[in-house]
């Protein structure tokens, strides 16, 4: 709910006033000039800890420079999730308690715009308040008021970004079939699978979920209650990734089709038509037998052992159990949302090298 409150001199208060209405919210008001800060803090304050926002018409209070700055900075004492937001309409960028606000963690600022024409500079200043009350403004622009703020340095930040975001691999004409299957139940099969089709998802692939394993349509139901998702044709949706049972029937071609087998047994399995396997387990000891039993029928399948919960050392001193086929384990991220790849782009990324398609 929006309730805020507005701390103006008589002048501002209309255009602060409009822009509230825009929003459909009414602030309080207390209009006037030569406000003490210092005495709302002590006094009033807590009469008003309720209000979603704080406006000030910076020019409305006696308090300048520095004084207003930590006196500001002081409201977070008393309400440390304060919206604050300051009306510096005899501001520009450069000005040194713009500047010091930014570094005191108040961000929402509205000030002129240098260069351009007065009615176009109220337009942008309204928009900027607009913002500051909904969601907050965002950096792109409060960080023009931080004088430390290198826009060549950005620039040059971004570019970078740039070229490493054009190095990516991309999947828009890959065709992969991606078999995960757990050494035992319950080992994340699903949540690597979600991974992986998000992951391709990501890199210009379309991808989908095969649920292959015993649940079936139940856990697919309950995936859909649980994250808010949709189902036509028996393709099932959630959080933006496809998902279907084995007997649907897609009628769009997929770059990436992932299959999750679940716990079923590898000796039942037939990986002859998939172009890579993950089988997921773990270290701890009564994790590493089923581990080992999984990957004796795979001896002419391309796998990669996946193991949850653990570490690099634990893979080490359990290489025996780990490592039949000689091959890297992959030791995956703690990571609680299982849409997440953030953290499992590079991991992915080196196991598909010989998959890449520009």
């Amino acid at each position: 709910m929006t309730n805020p409150l507005l701390i103006a001199r008589k002048e501002n208060t209309g255009i602060l006033r409009k822009i509230c209405s825009e929003l459909g919210t009414s602030p309080r008001e207390i209009i006037g000039e030569d406000w003490s800060l210092t005495l709302f803090l002590k006094r009033d304050l807590k009469n008003y800890l309720y209000q979603s926002h704080f406006i000030f018409d910076m020019s409305a209070f006696k308090e300048k420079g520095d004084e207003f700055v930590n006196l500001c900075a002081g409201i977070y004492y008393q309400k440390s999730d304060a919206n604050i937001i300051i009306y510096a309409d005899n501001c520009y960028p450069g000005d040194d308690v713009l500047d010091k606000l930014v570094h005191n963690g108040v961000t929402n600022i509205v000030a002129n715009y240098p260069d351009v024409d007065e009615k176009t500079n109220i337009s942008m200043m309204a928009q900027d308040l607009k913002e500051c009350i909904t969601d907050g403004l965002p950096q792109k622009k409060w960080r023009r008021f931080d004088k430390s703020f290198d826009a060549f340095a950005e620039a040059r930040e971004a570019a970078l970004t740039a070229e490493k975001e054009k190095e990516k691999p991309r999947y828009s004409q890959a065709k992969l079939h991606i078999a995960v299957v757990g050494a035992q139940s319950r080992m994340g099969t699903t949540t690597l699978a979600l991974r992986l089709a998000e992951y391709f998802r990501s890199r210009d692939g379309e991808s989908i979920v095969v649920c292959a394993n015993k649940r079936g349509i139940p856990q697919l139901d309950m995936m859909k209650e649980f994250y808010d998702g949709s189902v036509q044709d028996g393709i099932y949706n959630i959080n933006g990734i496809d998902i279907c049972s084995p007997y649907a029937e897609p009628t769009k071609t997929y770059n990436a089709e992932i299959y999750d087998f679940g716990s079923t047994p590898t000796s039942e399995l037939d990986f002859k038509d998939f172009d890579k396997v993950f089988v997921v387990g773990g270290t701890s000891w009564n994790e590493l037998p089923m581990i080992y039993t999984a990957q004796q029928p795979l001896n002419s399948v391309n796998y990669t052992v996946a193991v949850n919960f653990s570490d690099k050392a634990a893979v080490e001193n359990n290489r025996e159990y780990l490592m039949l086929n000689l091959n890297e384990v992959l030791v995956l991220p703690f990571e609680p949302d299982p849409f997440s790849v953030e953290n499992y782009e590079e991991i992915f990324d080196k196991e598909f090298t010989e998959a890449r398609r520009e």
